[in-house]
């Protein structure tokens, strides 16, 4: 029961990060894809880079036109589904509507950055100490 209530807030997480405000620094054709657990075992890294793991994620975001850009595997194993960045030269809303279509998808999301308010862009976060006594 743990691990489905850490599915579905995973799955929550991706869907807010895809409601939130993106900043221009989305990259054009890059989707976050959350897949079904292939095995009828609980999802391992030694799962995932075997032969079945790789084969399955590719061929996922081939049925669809894509490349697996990355598989992150420690997410995966913890959430006991496969967390994945696919890319494509079609859209990303494109990619994204051809993804939910596949059975296999759980969740997916357009890949961006996210512009917190009161944060520079680049993440640095300077303060002026100096002395003005």
């Amino acid at each position: 029961m743990d691990r489905l209530k850490w599915v579905i807030s995973a799955v929550f997480l991706v869907t807010l990060l895809a409601s939130m405000a993106w900043s221009s620094g989305a990259s054009d054709g890059q989707v976050l894809v959350v897949l079904k657990n292939p095995f009828d075992e609980p999802l391992t890294i030694q799962a995932l880079n075997g032969v079945a793991g790789r084969f399955y994620v590719a061929k996922v975001a081939w049925s669809v036109g894509a490349r697996v850009v990355s598989v992150y595997q420690e997410l995966s194993q913890a959430g006991g589904t496969v967390f994945a960045l696919f890319e494509s030269d079609i859209s990303a809303e494109d990619l994204t509507a051809a993804l939910r279509e596949r059975p296999e998808v759980l969740a997916v999301s357009v890949n961006g950055t996210v512009q917190i308010q009161g944060f520079p862009e680049n993440g640095a976060v300077t303060e002026d100490v100096s002395d003005s006594h």
